[in-house]
């Protein structure tokens, strides 16, 4: 009798062993699964901001150039003023003598 007392204490002791080990294996599951989350988070808030940055340095190289481009445009067209304003006169001239034929 003492010997199946003595296995049944053991068993009643290896079950709460095991008990422990799975309570101990699912809080350290919860833990790194919690901890992989938290990672994870991290690495998408540092990607989303190293891409808010990329995009705001491009907006800005885009805004440089427009500006570029405006300025030049604006230069050419004043160019194109002054040379119509220049030959305003001229091309009148050629205009009514090509009209009246004198």
């Amino acid at each position: 009798m003492d010997i199946l007392k003595r296995i049944i204490t053991m068993d009643k002791a290896a079950a709460s062993r095991v008990a422990a080990a799975v309570e101990k294996e699912r809080k350290l599951s919860e833990e790194s699964g919690e901890q992989a989350a938290k990672e994870s988070g991290e690495m998408i808030s540092e990607e989303r901001k190293k891409m808010q940055a990329a995009c705001e340095e491009q907006q800005q190289k885009l805004d440089r150039k427009l500006k570029e481009a405006e300025k030049i445009r604006e230069e050419r067209c004043a160019e194109l003023d002054e040379v119509f304003n220049s030959k305003r006169e001229q091309w009148k001239s050629e205009i009514l003598d090509r009209i009246t034929g004198v």
